[in-house]
């Protein structure tokens, strides 16, 4: 998404310190964003053209997400709750050459045929000229999971659309709750905020806050 991308850097120029992103880790002003992506898409410069991106639902997907973006890159995200086997058809699906993720969930891709990257950042700032595209993943519920392709022009249109439409500006914060696999939450819960210089919080995901609540006890 280049205009997203050129949004982020306009508002780190203007106002590094302008929080982008918080989640469970703490804050991200903009400078720090448009950092963390430039230097994460050095690291992640040699995938190839169409990548599987399953990460936790925190600002580390959305740097990853925005990385691979700037290296024109298909993006094609992996629901976290999904089955392995559905994963794999995924990747045989959708054609995708890697799999980025975290290091602690390199193990959960082990098995789906193809490299696995775990996002680091690096030195250098790279920038694609290339559009990317994203293709997006139904649930399955029915059947096989089917992936939509979407443009980077159909997500600009939709992401000008939802501006409007929601009257949404810089000031405002947007509570993330749903996956980042789901389109509604890319568009309507990152990268619109992200193009405006607004907020996103994160919310911790329904694993995340479970596994906490399992080590908290009441007196």
């Amino acid at each position: 998404m280049r205009s997203v991308l050129a949004a982020i850097r306009a508002t780190a120029a203007a106002m590094p310190d302008r929080v982008a992103l918080g989640d469970s880790l703490g804050t991200l002003g903009y400078g720090a964003l448009a950092d963390d992506v430039a230097r994460h898409a050095a690291g992640l410069s040699r995938v190839p053209e169409t990548v599987g991106l399953l990460m936790p639902r925190d600002r580390r997907h959305v740097v990853a997400d925005l990385a691979l973006a700037s290296l024109g890159c298909t993006i094609v995200p992996m629901p976290e709750f999904f089955s392995p086997e559905q994963w794999r058809h995924m990747v045989a699906d959708a054609g995708i050459g890697a799999i980025v993720t975290v290091t602690e969930w390199r193990k959960r891709c082990a098995d789906l045929g193809v490299p696995v990257h775990c996002a680091a950042p690096a030195r250098g700032r790279l920038l694609s000229a290339r559009p990317s595209r994203r293709i997006i993943y139904t649930s399955g519920t029915t059947g096989r999971p089917k992936g939509v392709v979407l443009t980077e022009a159909a997500m600009t249109a939709s992401l000008d659309a939802l501006a409007q439409a929601a009257q949404a500006g810089a000031d405002d914060v947007h509570l993330s709750l749903l996956p980042f696999s789901l389109l509604l939450e890319q568009l309507a819960g990152v990268l619109l905020p992200l193009k405006l210089g607004a907020r996103t919080q994160i919310a911790a995901s329904p694993l995340e806050a479970e596994a906490a609540g399992a080590t908290t006890s009441v007196v």
